[in-house]
């Protein structure tokens, strides 16, 4: 049978934050290998992304909601004059008094397009005679069409794709708002056929809550190999200049990592009294931790975020990259971390101890810094520095692209109209 697939995503190119690229990509490669498939998202008035190029292929399949969500006045606007002063005092007591707005309170900006995404994904299922529904979450409320969809076409396969959970906890909303959103993700869940997330942790989570009655594949943060060619893919470990000695960082800094700063702080202080000097370039999308590297002697500079290509460019200059996790997100291998393997730069983990350590440790790219690895780490660092030990510049860093994983996903939705 022909496969015809229907992607919902809230959001998508040219929307110029991350949650766009996933499926940006993902589509970019099926198109490619001849898929069927249409998209449902909203219209951004941004001009451009990171990832237009990679939707250029299928521009023409892509339906586009006018929907803005609605937050309260204080939320949207500094005020100027003593008029806006006034309405923004007002705004936030109302919030904060009377009636919160749930999409502001909950952080969910879906809340309040459930209807308009709802009769456009049943006017395109029928029309375009879809076999496949994937929606991709977050934000999550949205997903609260799912079981009205199949009700409607019960012989249509719906997947449910998480990027993240639904919440990570509980601790920033009431209890009755909390249940009330776990309620409506139970629901969601017994309404789909099929579950993808990105990590073995979260398959772990999710198999738990439905049990063997669904299936769940674990469809992973990828790196375009297109992004990468021109850039040279390094066979051997560099001399380095322990004068000199490079650092660099890129993306968001997470929030309860001071454990882990400090211990990087503790890395260079060590590197310093021994003789060596560091620099530390850190290009994020906003500063944090800066307070921690007060008492550094060597240079620590907090950058502006740069995109993809000016960063790769960057990153050949530097002899060593930094990865952080913080203890609340273990296990998570971002988009990023495949592109640094496949750029073959050594990686620099400080964090919990976790899928991410296991896997730089199994496969030897790079070293892995805790407070109980400290000192075994140091000694390792040294030897990297000295050329005692090398890192693996061979590992098949293929499993980890976007078309590799696609064919996993064909096979896993039964997707049948793909070229050899």
């Amino acid at each position: 049978m022909h496969s015809k697939l229907l992607l919902i995503s809230f959001y998508f190119p040219p929307f110029n934050m991350v949650a766009s690229r996933r499926w940006a990509k993902h589509l970019k490669y099926m198109q490619k290998d001849g898929v069927d498939f249409h998209v449902l998202t909203r219209h951004f008035e941004y001009k451009n992304s990171p990832w237009d190029k990679d939707i250029e292929s299928f521009e023409n399949k892509i339906i586009r909601l006018n929907y803005e969500p609605k937050h309260p006045y204080f939320k949207t606007r500094l005020p100027a004059s003593m008029v806006q002063k006034i309405l923004w005092k007002l705004s936030y007591l109302k919030w904060k008094y009377i009636k919160k707005r749930e999409n502001t309170f909950i952080g969910d900006d879906t809340i309040g397009s459930e209807s308009l995404f709802l009769e456009k994904a049943i006017e395109i299922i029928a029309e375009k005679k879809i076999s496949n529904v994937i929606l991709t979450v977050g934000p999550f409320r949205f997903s609260a069409i799912l079981p009205e969809l199949k009700s409607r076409f019960p012989d249509v396969k719906f997947s449910l794709d998480y990027r993240d959970y639904w919440h990570d906890s509980k601790e920033h909303l009431p209890e009755d708002f909390f249940e009330n959103e776990m309620r409506l993700q139970d629901k969601v869940l017994k309404s789909v056929d099929y579950i993808t997330v990105v990590n073995e942790e979260m398959k772990e989570h999710f198999f738990k809550k439905v049990g063997s009655d669904k299936s769940i594949l674990v469809l992973p943060h990828c790196f375009d190999p297109e992004d990468l060619d021109k850039f040279e893919k390094k066979k051997e470990q560099k001399t380095i200049n322990p004068s000199q000695i490079k650092f660099i960082y890129g993306g968001a800094l997470y929030s309860d990592m001071d454990n882990y700063i400090k211990l990087y702080v503790h890395f260079i202080q060590a590197l310093y009294a021994s003789g060596k000097i560091t620099h530390t370039s850190f290009y994020v999308p906003y500063k944090a931790y800066e307070k921690e590297f007060s008492d550094v002697k060597d240079k620590v500079e907090f950058l502006d975020y740069v995109p993809s290509d000016s960063f790769f460019e960057i990153l050949e200059q530097n002899d060593f990259v930094l990865y952080f996790r913080p203890d609340w997100s273990p296990n998570a291998f971002s988009s990023k971390f495949f592109e640094l393997v496949a750029l073959r730069k050594p990686i620099l983990y400080f964090g919990p101890k976790s899928d991410v350590s296991e896997f730089i440790k199994v496969n030897n790219l790079g070293l892995h810094f805790d407070e109980s690895s400290f000192n075994d780490s140091m000694k390792d660092f040294i030897d990297l520095l000295e050329k005692k030990k090398q890192i693996n510049f061979q590992y098949n860093i293929e499993p980890h692209t976007f078309s590799y994983n696609n064919k996993k996903l064909y096979e896993f939705l039964h997707i049948k109209n793909v070229e050899a």
